[in-house]
């Protein structure tokens, strides 16, 4: 096998399935809503629900990372470690639909 840098397995196409939130919950047959809390509001409740300062600070910058898209790459490592491509994310609620049931 050829030794490639991480960033040349990168692949910069947006991710198909990586957010699937709203297939996951149509799989599981529940709905969902979204709501676009603004960062400062946000950070406010953090602190509010006495989070340690540490985790408040991660959180936010994850958050900030998510917003600005740095996570919405892809890579082959799963295909080339299992032998096989992924599965989706709302295929893999389908099949474990057991496990997001309450009760």
């Amino acid at each position: 096998m050829q030794s490639r840098s991480l960033d040349e397995r990168v692949s910069h196409q947006k991710s198909k399935d990586l957010w699937a939130v709203p297939a996951v919950f149509r799989a599981l047959g529940r709905t969902i809503r979204y709501i676009n809390v603004p960062p400062p509001i946000w950070e406010a409740n953090l602190r509010e629900a006495q989070l340690p300062p540490h985790l408040i600070a991660h959180l936010l910058a994850m958050g900030q990372l998510n917003r600005v898209n740095r996570f919405d790459r892809m890579t082959d490592a799963f295909q080339r470690l299992v032998g096989r491509a992924p599965i989706s994310a709302a295929e893999f609620a389908r099949r474990h639909a057991a496990v997001f049931t309450p009760g």
